[in-house]
């Protein structure tokens, strides 16, 4: 994905794992911890309403053949139901 590795820029006190990558003009923090959600496949959200990040690029194209290089799951022309709920005011959650 063009990112540069930056982790010796990563402060040594910090104290769990990770990484950090260049990536144009911002970094990108990978950190390593605890999973706080549960480890069974039953209790784990679905897919798509788990915890995800977001970024802004120019071309997916890329972006969808390095996952796919990687064997990474991806939502890539996947499209799921997004319920509504309403809220006091009427408007949608």
């Amino acid at each position: 994905l063009g990112m540069r590795d930056e982790t010796d820029l990563r402060p040594v006190k910090l104290p769990f794992a990770g990484l950090f990558l260049r990536c144009g003009e911002s970094q990108v923090h990978i950190l390593q911890l605890p999973n706080p959600d549960p480890n069974t496949a039953v209790a784990r959200p679905a897919l798509g309403e788990d915890r995800r990040t977001a970024y802004s690029v120019r071309s997916l194209a890329p972006v969808k053949a390095a996952l796919d290089s990687e064997m990474c799951r991806h939502l890539f022309g996947c499209k799921w139901a997004y319920e509504e709920r309403a809220t006091g005011a009427g408007e949608a959650a």
